[in-house]
């Protein structure tokens, strides 16, 4: 279905009804002579405002390639020359250029165009855009047409375009070639017209609207991404699972290969662990037994530990060194102390200090 496009008519007196007319695929469907009558706007209608020929001056410049605030600011310097206001105080719109670099330049008093714009709003409807009744003409090739835009009488040239009224036009058109414009649909001349006086201060605001189906879409993708992430942990969680319970399945299997035969019955890693305790002995292996040595060592600074050796049946066998006989007994004494037997093995003498073997075991 075609989009509607609801034209308001601006009269050229501020005291006058704002006539309107509703057209759809170059087909009016409704026309009246008030805007209070006219359709609601809705989301798939266009609004569009037709200014009088009167209250605009049209002119063609040619400017260089500027940005858009740039192009306005030249162009008001432009209007300047050629109009008796003061540039400060003209409301200036300007066109795209065509092919040769010439644009339009609109020229139209700020407090009028503020004034139509808050008049259509009191009635509901804020225009898409703006028009110049005389732009919506065919622009001839050579010489001048005419026509009628919304019961307003105007002429379009080349370069020119104004209201055809008694005293100006008459002017302008002696001599020159007129021809009568071609009837076309007013939504129709809307499309190739291009032009806009909504720019800078009263350029319309966007509205922005929300795409219901957009955020069902991005829901519907928030709820399958959800729906992985959860996959993807569950997926985890197994193979960690299966991974744990493979690496206790090999554990079992080196515990069972490490027991003497005969030792298999029960749990293996509990069969393991006694087995284990069983070959440190009841002080608890090496390192209680090496803790217990040093510890003792060290009230007896003057004996040195030359030698240590931890046998399989949990005794510790060391070598000490000391100046003298009385000197070795202390440390072997310190040692037993510490709540150890100890058992003093062969004595020996080498390098000017006495040694003996000393068997360390838990008691």
């Amino acid at each position: 279905m075609s989009a509607t496009t609801l034209i308001l008519h601006l009269p050229e007196d501020d005291a006058a009804p704002v006539a309107w007319s509703l057209w759809r695929d170059g087909a009016q469907l409704e026309a009246g002579e008030d805007a209070v009558s006219a359709p609601a706007p809705g989301e798939d209608m266009r609004v569009a405002a037709i200014a009088p020929a009167e209250s605009v001056a049209l002119h063609w410049i040619v400017l260089p390639d500027l940005a858009p605030a740039q192009a306005r600011a030249a162009a008001t310097l432009l209007a300047a020359e050629t109009s008796a206001a003061p540039a400060a105080s003209l409301h200036v719109a300007l066109g795209p250029a065509d092919s040769e670099g010439r644009r339009l330049m609109a020229m139209i008093d700020p407090a009028r165009m503020a004034g139509w714009l808050a008049r259509l709003a009191t009635v509901g409807h804020d225009p898409h855009v703006v028009h110049p009744a005389p732009l919506l003409l065919p622009a001839p090739v050579a010489g001048f047409v005419r026509g009628a835009i919304g019961g307003m009488r105007v002429v379009r040239g080349f370069d020119s375009a104004f209201a055809e009224d008694d005293v100006v036009a008459p002017m302008i058109l002696a001599g020159a070639e007129i021809a009568d414009a071609p009837e076309e649909p007013l939504d129709r001349a809307l499309d190739h017209a291009g032009f806009d006086l909504r720019q800078g201060a009263f350029a319309r605001a966007r509205r922005l609207g929300v795409d219901w189906k957009l955020v069902r879409r991005l829901a519907m993708l928030a709820g399958v991404a959800a729906l992985l992430v959860l996959a993807t942990s569950i997926v985890r969680i197994a193979h960690y699972s299966l991974a744990a319970d493979a690496a206790g399945r090999r554990a079992e299997a080196l515990a069972r290969q490490a027991l003497p035969p005969g030792a298999q019955s029960g749990d293996p890693a509990t069969s393991m662990a006694a087995r284990l305790a069983g070959l440190q002995g009841a002080g608890g292996g090496f390192s209680a037994l090496a803790g217990g040595v040093l510890g003792a060592l060290e009230d007896t600074p003057d004996v040195d530990l030359t030698q240590i050796h931890y046998g399989e049946d949990g005794s510790l066998r060391i070598i000490l060194a000391g100046p003298n006989a009385p000197a070795l007994s202390t440390a072997a004494n310190a040692i037993q102390n510490n709540g150890f037997d100890v058992d003093l093995g062969p004595t020996s003498e080498a390098d000017g200090r006495q040694r003996v073997e000393l068997t360390v075991r838990a008691r």
